[in-house]
C-alpha cells in the first residue's frame, strides 16, 4: 500500500468522511489496494488525512456496509471485495428473473439495514 499522499478538501460542502470513503473506494476499485490487503489503522489514517478518528470510523462503517471492507477488533480492517468481485459473484438461485436478482443484490449491498423490507417489496413485484 503506497504512501497516503492525499487529503480531504475541508473547503467543500461534501462531508470529510464521504471524501475519505470515496478515496479509499477508488483505491480499491482501481486495484491499487488489492483484495485481502489490510487497511492502515484508524489512527494512522486520521493523522495522514488530518482529520479526527471519528471521521475515519464513519468512512470505514460506510465501506463495511457497502461490502468492500471487513473489520475485526484486534486484527484490523481488510479489503474483502472490490466492485468487480461484487459484480461478478453469482447471484443465488431464487426463481426471480436474472435482471431482478441483480437489482436485489445491489439493493442488499447498498441498504443493509433495511434489507428485509427491500426484499419483501421487490419479491412482490
Amino acid at each position: 500500500m503506497n504512501e497516503l499522499d492525499w487529503k480531504p478538501d475541508k473547503s467543500t460542502p461534501v462531508p470529510l468522511y464521504i471524501q475519505i470513503k470515496e478515496y479509499i473506494k477508488e483505491k480499491i476499485e482501481t486495484g491499487e489496494w488489492t483484495l485481502g490487503t489490510k487497511i492502515p489503522p484508524q489512527r494512522t489514517l486520521a493523522k495522514a488525512f488530518g482529520v479526527n478518528r471519528s471521521t475515519i470510523v464513519a468512512a470505514m462503517e460506510e465501506l463495511i456496509a457497502d461490502g468492500l471492507l471487513e473489520g475485526k477488533r484486534g486484527s484490523g480492517t481488510k479489503i474483502i471485495n472490490n466492485s468487480w468481485s461484487l459484480m461478478t459473484s453469482t447471484p443465488p438461485q431464487t426463481g426471480i428473473p436474472m435482471c431482478k436478482r441483480g437489482v436485489i443484490i445491489l439493493i442488499c449491498l447498498r441498504y443493509r439495514k433495511s434489507i428485509k423490507q427491500s426484499l419483501i417489496q421487490i419479491s412482490s413485484v
